[in-house]
């Protein structure tokens, strides 16, 4: 817990000199139109948007809490941060091991910080994984202790997210294709959990949704809704193109790799940990399956922006775990096995190092 509290410590220091930073483009209309709902005024009546409103509401409810400022709108994103950075230390410390856990928040925090990915501005994306990576982690809590009720709102979670952008709606793959597999998978007398499981985390998934389209009808404002956010977005999808996107990827990718090389390399030897490691296979293909449903999110408009790889941050800080939890593992075999903690810690320290020194013109001098 020591070592938690000090990554969020240290994230803390090195994001706070950039909550006064003005305000992005898109974040200005975001900032707005919760104006509008502060006044009584509903989404898609007098400003429009083509994100469903969760991303509104939060800076609505940021506004109420903090005041209608620059700074309430970034240290909102901070809170944000510094919550999934202990998510995803809860999920990698159910998955693995403390210490995978720890890795896996502290390069998450790192990897936020990105400025080739602008980590630093209130964009929908972190907020949506937020409640992705909520999701995830209930969804774990429901596997071990079989409690149906967890499943559900491990739904309401991934509702939440989908509620901040649609995109996200590719991530309900990821918890349902689990969930069947896991009901093939067990014998027939325990079938029935994980059909009923199903059927629960499908009604916690609409529960957001429902209340979203009640609020809409209720309100009036129903049809602007629907142009704004379903007819809109898919009269503006880019036309198919997997060359483009693959090139748009590289172009935008190679930066923010540039800025943390050592954390995404071990990334890799987490990825390609599945081969030799047999123990740790379930756990890794688990978050292997993470990182493709980031990915297909990322990628499902066939055009990409820099802050559309806040997607992939949590599952690659995830992987990046795995690939010292691996490293772990190895050197355990060798004669280096009494200091093998000193070893990993070290290696980290050395990839935190690495990537702060980096990028030490953007993050202590302009």
């Amino acid at each position: 817990m020591i070592s938690l509290f000090a990554i969020l410590l240290i994230i803390t220091k090195l994001r706070f000199p950039f909550l006064e930073v003005p305000l992005e483009r898109d974040e200005g209309a975001y900032a707005y139109i919760a104006q509008l709902l502060l006044k009584n005024i509903p989404p898609y009546t007098e400003a429009y948007s083509l994100y469903f409103p969760g991303i509104f509401i939060i800076y609505a409810l940021t506004f109420l809490m903090l005041g209608q400022t620059i700074f309430a709108i970034h240290f909102c994103l901070l809170i944000a941060n510094l919550i999934t950075i202990v998510i995803i230390f809860l999920i990698g410390k159910k998955l693995f091991d403390p210490l995978t856990g720890i890795i896996s928040g502290a390069t998450f925090g790192l990897l936020g910080l990105n400025p080739h990915a602008q980590g630093l501005f209130s964009h929908p994306e972190p907020f949506g994984m937020l409640f992705i990576c909520s999701g995830i982690y209930i969804l774990l809590l429901g596997f071990g202790s079989k409690k149906k009720l967890l499943l559900m709102w491990s739904g309401v979670f991934f509702g939440l997210g989908l509620l901040v952008k649609q995109n996200i709606f590719v991530f309900v793959g990821f918890p349902i294709i689990y969930l069947c597999w896991e009901l093939f998978k067990n014998s027939y007398q325990s079938r029935s959990f994980w059909r009923d499981g199903l059927l629960f985390f499908t009604f916690g998934y609409f529960i957001p949704l429902a209340i979203f389209w009640v609020f809409c009808l209720i309100t009036g404002s129903w049809d602007q809704m629907f142009f704004w956010t379903f007819i809109m977005p898919s009269e503006m999808t880019s036309p198919i193109s997997i060359t483009r996107i693959i090139e748009q990827f590289k172009t935008l990718s190679i930066p923010i790799i540039k800025s943390s090389p050592l954390f995404f390399g071990v990334a890799v030897v987490g990825l390609l940990s599945i081969l030799w490691d047999k123990k740790s296979r379930p756990a890794t293909t688990f978050i292997i399956l993470f990182w493709a449903f980031s990915f297909f999110t990322m990628c499902v408009a066939f055009y990409l922006r820099a802050h559309y790889f806040l997607y992939l941050f949590p599952a690659t800080a995830l992987l990046t775990g795995v690939g010292f939890y691996s490293i772990n593992r190895l050197i355990k075999k060798t004669a280096l096995t009494k200091i093998n903690r000193l070893i990993i810690f070290g290696l980290a320290a050395l990839c935190f190092s690495y990537s702060v020194l980096d990028q030490r013109k953007f993050l202590f001098q302009t």
